[in-house]
């Protein structure tokens, strides 16, 4: 009898301390789900966890451990000792026991057991069908470089790479290849930028670059000196200057940059920072991005901690390399689904129409071309 006694005490502790558990459990997870995902959004969550390998993060596994699980049973073990300490075992037999122990030869008989797993599903499945809902109706915060039409390629899905390809030639950099750009319907251009030896801004990939394609050796890296020469002997360097005047001109012009990451150059220098795309290689210079005023960075996302972050921080502009983009072709398209306007570089392998038009407005926004033209028409 006092063994019976015995069980049904260890039974009834244990049963307190689960409820004790799970109440502690679902009112601290909301914390954790917001310190490691961002908003609350069960797909989001499902989805991150799933990265990169379909198996949870190594991170999210300790944290959930270490924030959450080991706090949460800490706490459960203290307020047990508490309950025991207050209450007189005895009366706490006598009364709340015998209620409990009701309730559970109702549930051994299968008489609540049924109903108790129905409500479960049925709530269950509501939950679901709301968080669904939810994610349908409220409208997503696009901003106005997001292209989801999967049917067109518009002249504002192509970005012109490197101010575009002119006479067989890519990466020059040049005026002339911007204003064949702008000719041919371009409404985003990308410049390569590099600061000088004398701290001006001018067109170019880098130094050794240019030097090989003006044919030059012994020239110094200076706003003087770099404006006097060809590049291929036929086209000019590009100046702020040129840039400006260009872009005040173009009204509907987007300048796209990455590779100036001293922000207030850039702010400096340029007269239409609200048209003006900026890549970064961080989320430490994706913050300074913003705080300075740069209003449309791109984070670059080269792996699938930079996709977390994306995730995370709810990231709303980023770049990737074509070749690491079709490996995870399912993890951008379901960030471009969440309105993230994703960017695709690689050349010379993006020159494809048919990359582009299976993928523009489907699991990605822009694209940087070389020689694709712009086109009004409908894919078939």
């Amino acid at each position: 009898m006092v063994k019976s006694s015995l069980y049904k005490i260890v039974f009834y502790n244990a049963l307190i301390f689960f409820v004790i558990f799970l109440s502690l459990f679902i009112l601290l997870v909301h914390g954790w789900i917001h310190n490691n995902f961002g908003k609350i959004d069960l797909e989001l969550i499902l989805f991150t966890v799933m990265l990169p390998l379909k198996g949870t993060p190594g991170g999210v596994i300790f944290s959930f451990i270490k924030n959450l699980v080991c706090p949460v049973f800490m706490y459960s073990c203290f307020l047990m000792v508490m309950f025991n300490v207050i209450l007189d075992m005895r009366y706490f037999n006598g009364i709340i026991i015998k209620k409990i122990y009701v309730f559970v030869c109702c549930v051994q008989k299968k008489l609540l057991l049924l109903e108790a797993i129905k409500i479960f599903i049925i709530f269950f499945i509501c939950c679901l069908i709301s968080i669904q809902i939810v994610n349908f109706i409220l409208p997503i915060r696009n901003n106005k470089f997001y292209n989801s039409n999967k049917s067109k390629i518009y002249k504002s899905s192509l970005i012109s790479h490197a101010c575009g390809q002119i006479e067989g030639k890519n990466y020059t950099n040049s005026l002339e290849a911007l204003i064949q750009s702008i000719k041919n319907g371009y409404k985003f251009i990308e410049v390569d930028l590099c600061i000088t030896d004398d701290k001006n801004l001018v067109a170019m990939h880098d130094f050794e670059h240019f030097k090989q394609i003006t044919k030059t050796k012994g020239i110094n890296n200076t706003l003087e000196e770099i404006k006097q020469l060809k590049i291929y002997g036929k086209y000019t360097p590009l100046l702020v200057s040129d840039i400006n005047r260009i872009f005040t001109e173009n009204k509907d012009l987007i300048l796209v940059t990455d590779k100036i990451q001293d922000f207030d150059i850039l702010l400096n220098n340029f007269k239409f920072t609200d048209r003006m795309i900026v890549e970064v290689f961080s989320y430490e210079k994706y913050k300074e991005a913003q705080k300075k005023g740069i209003k449309y960075p791109a984070l670059c996302v080269c792996d699938t901690e930079r996709i977390r972050q994306v995730i995370k921080y709810n990231i709303k502009m980023i770049t990737t390399e074509i070749s690491f983009f079709k490996q995870n072709i399912k993890m951008f398209k379901y960030l471009h689904k969440k309105g993230v306007v994703v960017m695709v570089f690689g050349t010379p392998t993006i020159n494809d129409e048919i990359f582009l038009k299976n993928n523009l407005g489907n699991d990605c926004s822009l694209a940087y071309v070389d020689n694709i033209l712009p086109k009004e028409n409908t894919n078939k």
